[in-house]
């Protein structure tokens, strides 16, 4: 069993690793998943791999992310969330998203 968590521990670091990079791909996000991932863990410092996108401006990993469900409305160990994110870096698309994403979480 210890053997099994280690596994997706380190599925998890990958995974953070890769959209904090920019590098988080359909496919690697998937492959994630049907591992037993989840799409809103955390690091230590409280960050998803939604707000590390966001906080790195990897926007297509942002709205990668946002698409597959993650969760917008998490908050970073500053209070920021992927809206404030999105209006800092300027991205309108990125607003439009998020705002389509609250629609259907109401």
């Amino acid at each position: 069993m210890s053997r099994k968590r280690n596994r997706l521990q380190e599925f998890k670091s990958d995974f953070l690793f890769l959209a904090e990079r920019g590098r988080l791909t359909h496919s690697s996000l998937s492959t994630y998943l049907e591992k037993g991932g989840k799409i809103n863990t955390k690091d230590a410092k409280n960050n998803t791999a939604l707000i590390l996108a966001m906080w790195s401006k990897h926007k297509a990993v942002a709205a990668l992310l946002i698409k597959a469900g993650a969760d917008i409305f998490a908050r970073d160990q500053h209070g920021k969330n992927a809206l404030d994110y999105a209006k800092q870096n300027g991205w309108q698309d990125i607003i439009a998203l998020i705002a389509t994403s609250r629609r259907r979480a109401a």
